[in-house]
């Protein structure tokens, strides 16, 4: 019986290696005929034309893609929550737009799911990150660690794995600072780490500042537990979709 598989990557200016990226992630996958891959690339608002590149691989990969076009910017955790409505069950893995993550390592996540773990996270033996993200890394894992549920020895990481089940919980979560790990500790998912190499960066440029750092720490450790109002409208604005069908599907502009 084959299992289905959903890659999210959120993407933001990554028009230069985005389809490079793409194509390589699924001539990996296509490997392995067991596995039901589709792949949903959301665009983060970016300025240049990341999402020109999105629409091409719809049309390249008829059946496969589904492309999402963000009204505005609204970070990479409200773009990874804008991805849930449109996975219907299965396997979910989210993953960077870089190419850092490398595309074999999908398959120590799903075995991981598989052994029954809810959430599995890539652990890179080899980090390829700069001096000060590391540090930063750190403290915000030690704050987590006095703050959620964490398993200790577990390192956060964007390349991760989410089971069914799991996948049920996170859609019914509304949230303005968004932390699927927290949510899923919190509840008492099931977590594991697996070793996946890391590569260097060969594309782009990180983002990550002292500023980020210390709202990305008070959304791991504090802001995702305060959940939205029902009636609240959700922080992530969706212009256009283009289905795996090749359908597109625009959406309301902001009242």
């Amino acid at each position: 019986m084959s299992t289905g598989v959903t890659v999210v990557i959120p993407c933001y200016h990554s028009e230069a290696y985005l389809e490079k990226t793409a194509d390589e992630i699924i001539a990996v996958t296509k490997m392995h005929p067991d596995l039901r891959m589709h792949f949903i690339l959301i665009n983060d608002c970016s300025p240049d034309g990341t999402f020109q590149v999105i629409s091409r691989l719809c049309e390249k990969y008829p059946g496969q893609v589904t492309g999402i076009d963000l009204a505005r910017n609204a970070g990479q955790a409200q773009a990874k929550m804008a991805a849930f409505g449109f996975i219907s069950d299965g396997i979910t893995v989210f993953m960077d737009d870089d190419g850092q993550h490398d595309p074999r390592g999908i398959f120590p996540l799903l075995s991981g799911i598989r052994k029954g773990y809810d959430i599995v996270y890539a652990q890179f033996p080899e980090t390829r990150e700069s001096f000060f993200r590391r540090v930063g890394s750190r403290m915000a894992g030690l704050l987590m660690l006095a703050f959620t549920k964490k398993p200790p020895g577990l390192r956060i990481t964007s390349f991760f794995a989410l089971s069914p089940a799991a996948l049920a919980e996170m859609k019914t979560y509304r949230c303005r600072h968004p932390f699927i790990g927290g949510r899923l500790f919190q509840k008492g998912y099931k977590a594991l780490g697996v070793p996946v190499p890391h590569r260097e960066r060969a594309h782009g440029k990180s983002g990550y500042t002292l500023r980020k750092l210390v709202k990305r720490t008070a959304e791991l450790t504090v802001l995702y537990r305060i959940p939205m109002k029902q009636s609240d409208p959700p922080p992530f604005r969706i212009r256009l979709v283009i289905r795996e069908d090749g359908t597109r599907e625009t959406y309301p502009a902001d009242p």
